[in-house]
């Protein structure tokens, strides 16, 4: 069940397209995916741009690394584009986020592409870098076949 939620952002400004987000502006955004460790949202209002939210404060060392890891391999194409590293302030609570590019795609698992085949698609990751966790809910396909890994 899709579930949306309003929050703000704590960064001085976010350009993306001459738009700007900022902590003055609440943001509504719908959930896309749940797990362990966090939820990833769609931004309503600005197109191909997502959120992944951290579920406890705990995470932000994990999630300052991921973001990190995301901006090395920035100009390889195997992961979202990410644009910042950000605390998601809720009325009741803050967490810690990574504000990036939204693929329209769906993961193998949810493609139905199990072990042995998903290889193939794990293959054309770690040619680019191959010391990275890969499972069937952390690789995700484009609506043109290019694969990602959204969770580094």
């Amino acid at each position: 069940m899709l579930k949306e939620i309003t929050l703000k952002l704590t960064v001085g400004g976010l350009h993306r397209k001459n738009k700007l987000l900022t902590n003055e502006k609440e943001l509504k955004a719908t959930l896309i995916a749940e797990g362990g460790e966090g939820a990833f949202y769609r931004f309503n209002d600005y197109p191909g741009l997502g959120i992944k939210i951290f579920y406890t404060q705990d995470h932000k060392i994990k999630a300052f690394r991921q973001y990190n890891r995301m901006k090395l391999l920035e100009k390889t194409g195997i992961t979202p584009k990410p644009y910042a590293f950000v605390t998601a302030v809720f009325t009741d609570a803050s967490y810690p986020a990574i504000v990036m590019e939204y693929i329209e795609g769906k993961t193998l698992y949810d493609l139905g592409i199990e072990y042995p085949h998903a290889h193939v698609y794990y293959d054309k990751i770690r040619k680019v870098f191959d010391h990275i966790d890969l499972n069937v809910f952390n690789v995700m396909v484009d609506k043109k076949g290019k694969t990602y890994a959204v969770d580094v």
